[in-house]
């Protein structure tokens, strides 16, 4: 058996970057100190039938597992992917995930970066850090992993959740470090960036001097060249707002947002703890992506923080800069505001806008300009779960959306999508019988002739769908002067009693009593088409 030198093969140095301390390497065992002596000394291993050899190297740690990898072709092959297999199970050249509780990823990254002519075209990269002192090293690795090895990237997902830097010095390596990577990443031709977690500077309040406080934080550098040559091909940025609105880091976020902004269409923001307001000011009042098609913002505000308008103010300016916006979702804690356009009027306040996902106080505030968003099909209503005014809510943004039947503009030609995240407990149920089917005179769906979808989605919210509840779904549904299709996307369990009937033939023959116009019902996974 011929085998070929690995002499391309990266350094024992080089690989000691990736090491992490294991059990087994200190001291070696016997067998394996043997074995490395054995093949340093002759060929006599590598003569032997390849499945020997596996089986040979299935007994090693891997730290031996890494040396051998240097040693020749066959074994660079066969080692690697002994380690790749043991962590990463079935795994795919094409996908990596690699989670908190993976453990040996050094040895992991030092086996993609030694493996001889592998050239990887990820459709997904996903990493967690444990911690700062891993990110700057892993992250560093990674980055030469891109460099080297990797020829293109549609999807790169970091998690820095635990990325805490005990000094400012350690927190601006790190941030340098994630730079130096995301720029690795778009020179591959990446596509989405997700950046989950923080990377900050955490001094334990023990450090703080008595009868005074730390010494402030330097200022923020300006930022460098990174970014602002890079070829745009990000589509899709998913950001937590910790490390995006970081004063240290901000800059380098506006200088990517700038270089990527003539591809960048969908920009998620995801607060995972409450900030200064001005935080958000700096950020959207900075920001211009003038091919922004979808926009997601989720905010916690901390107990000391008001929920006035004027705080939010930049998000709106923010959207009245960008009429090719088409989808917006605000999470559900999004507090209550009085939108004023103060940058577009009423009539030109994102023109483009067909899918709005929000909390009944905002589409109620919003849709009560009967001239916006005249090319609106999709409305989502989240309802908050365990509030006692949740469903006089729904009921006022029903009666905004019902309202625009009036509008003599475009808005009122084209069908909409009325979709509720509800949770199907005996409040809703109760909400459906004495607000709308006893109430039929006063109830605002008379007047919802563009619905034609109805969804109701129980996404993230406990509950049953009992037999009681879908009799009385349907027969809300029935009130609907032209639905054409009902869904009830419930990801909650059923009871035995709704998986019988829904499966039962006079069930349909009910849906076509209650609802005429009816083409489609959906429950979960039954579908029915007349």
């Amino acid at each position: 058996m011929t085998h070929q030198t690995c002499s391309s093969l990266s350094t024992s140095r080089e690989c000691d970057e990736f090491r992490e301390p294991l059990a087994t390497d200190t001291p070696p065992s016997p067998l394996q100190s043997q074995l490395l002596t054995t093949i340093n000394q002759s060929a006599l291993l590598l003569d032997l039938p390849l499945e020997l050899i596996q089986s040979i190297l299935g007994l090693c740690d891997y730290s031996t597992l890494l040396v051998l990898a240097q040693v020749d072709m066959l074994l660079n092959s066969e080692a690697t992917q002994i380690i790749l297999t043991r962590e990463l199970g079935s795994w795919s050249s094409q996908k990596f995930s690699i989670s908190h509780d993976t453990p040996h990823r050094d040895s992991i990254l030092a086996a993609l970066y030694i493996r001889q002519g592998a050239k990887y075209a990820l459709t997904d990269f996903d990493y967690s850090f444990e911690d700062s002192k891993c990110f700057r090293r892993q992250g560093a690795a990674i980055t030469r992993f891109l460099d080297n090895h990797v020829t293109s990237i549609d999807c790169l997902k970091l998690d820095l959740a635990s990325a805490q830097a005990g000094s400012w010095a350690e927190a601006s390596s790190a941030r340098s470090k994630l730079i130096m990577l995301l720029e690795a990443a778009l020179a591959k031709g990446c596509q989405h960036v997700d950046l989950r977690g923080d990377i900050c500077c955490c001094i334990p309040h023990s450090l703080k001097p008595i009868g005074g406080d730390l010494s402030p934080p330097p200022t923020p550098p300006p930022p460098p060249p990174f970014f602002l040559d890079s070829t745009p091909t990000l589509n899709k940025l998913t950001l937590e707002t910790s490390p995006t609105l970081d004063p240290f880091l901000l800059p380098h976020m506006l200088a990517l947002l700038r270089s990527q902004s003539p591809t960048l269409r969908n920009l998620k923001i995801y607060q995972s703890k409450p900030l200064p307001i001005n935080y958000y000011d700096d950020f959207f009042l900075a920001v211009s992506l003038p091919s922004l098609e979808t926009f997601k913002v989720t905010y916690k505000l901390s107990d000391d923080q008001p929920t006035s308008s004027s705080n939010f103010e930049c998000v709106f300016d923010f959207l009245a800069r960008h009429p090719s916006v088409q989808k917006v979702k605000f999470h559900n804690e999004y507090p209550y505001f009085d939108p004023k356009y103060r940058s577009a009027g009423t009539d030109r306040f994102l023109p483009n806008l067909k899918i709005l996902h929000a909390s009944a106080q905002v589409v109620y505030s919003l849709l009560q300009y009967t001239k916006v968003f005249s090319n609106l099909e999709h409305v989502c209503i989240m309802v908050p779960y365990k509030d006692n005014w949740r469903y006089e809510q729904v009921n006022n943004a029903l009666i905004a959306l019902g309202s625009r039947k009036n509008d003599s503009s475009t808005c009122g030609k084209s069908s909409i999508h009325l979709e509720l995240r509800v949770c199907f407990d005996t409040d809703f149920r109760m909400w459906l019988l004495f607000n709308h089917i006893l109430n039929q005179d006063a109830s605002p769906v008379q007047y919802l002739k563009r619905v034609e979808t109805l969804t109701l989605n129980t996404k993230g919210v406990p509950g049953k769908l009992t037999l009681e509840t879908l009799i009385t779904v349907v027969a809300w549904a029935g009130m609907f002067p032209n639905l054409r299709w009902l869904r009830l996307d419930d990801k909650s369990s059923r009871t035995d009693e709704v998986e019988e009937v829904i499966r039962d033939e006079r069930f349909v023959n009910c849906l076509k009593d209650q609802i005429p116009p009816l083409e489609r019902c959906s429950v979960g996974d039954w579908d029915w088409v007349k």
